[in-house]
Parts: structure tokens; sequence; C-alpha cells
């Protein structure tokens, strides 16, 4: 690494309304440029991981019948509710137990990069929406 390396902070553009211009005040900013390439990476890291362990990919639909928000400590997320043709789902907290549920149909193992959304205000601990790499894989056999 370089010495001279310098710290930038950088700041979303608060682009998400419909002021005139937000559109492409998005495109020219730098922290959407990081946004991307850091997603970018995320992807490209966990493909390369999974492929190396010989995951199967299982990308299912982002809605679910079933909640899994845990109410333990630290962990007090409300489910979010939608509506989608006409039928009450639940959008997932975490695509962990179709995951373990996914074990069976790959029993060599599975993984996705999918949002995740809790019923929550975010704070400095904890995010509402955000994008989960996770993976489900046999335990190692003992010889």
């Amino acid at each position: 690494m370089s010495a001279n390396l310098s710290l930038t902070r950088l700041s979303p553009p608060l682009t998400w309304g419909d002021e005139q211009g937000a559109f492409l005040r998005s495109l020219r900013s730098p922290w959407y440029r990081l946004v991307a390439g850091l997603q970018d990476q995320v992807l490209s890291t966990t493909v390369e991981f999974a492929r190396s362990r010989g995951l199967k990919g299982l990308y299912l639909p982002l809605t679910t019948r079933t909640i899994t928000c845990p109410n333990g400590l630290g962990s007090d997320s409300e489910p979010v509710p939608v509506t989608v043709n006409e039928v009450d789902t639940y959008l997932p907290d975490s695509m962990q137990f179709a995951l373990e549920y996914g074990m069976r149909l790959a029993p060599g193992g599975c993984y996705d990069i999918m949002p995740s959304f809790r019923g929550e205000q975010p704070d400095e601990t904890h995010l509402n929406q955000y994008t989960h790499s996770e993976a489900e894989m046999p335990a190692a056999s003992k010889s």
C-alpha cells in the first residue's frame, strides 16, 4: 500500500426524492459509484468462494409466507408485510431457512446473495434493508 493513502469520506447525495436533477446527480455521485463497485466485489467474491467449494446458486423469490425474524437479544426485527398479486405475504428478513431447505435439493451445499428486509428503524448498529451473502454447507465428516 502506498504511504500517501488518503481517506475520503463519502456520503450519499440524498437523491431518492423526485426533485429536479436528482437522477443525474446520483449518476455523477462518487458514493453511488463506490456502492456499485462494492456490490460487484461481494457478488464476484461470493460466487468464486461458492464455486471453489461446489456450492449451487439458489436464488428464490423475494417473498415468503412464513416469518423467520428471530426475537433474541439484538434481533428484535419485525416482518415487512407486502401484497403481491392480491396475496398478503412478507419480504424476507433472511434467506437462511430457504437455503436450509435448499440443502435437500443441493446436498453438497448452496448459496445466494439476496436482499434482506427488517421492519425496524435503522440505527448505528442495525440496517433495515441490506444484501446478504449466505451459504449453507454440509458439515465435514470425521474420519
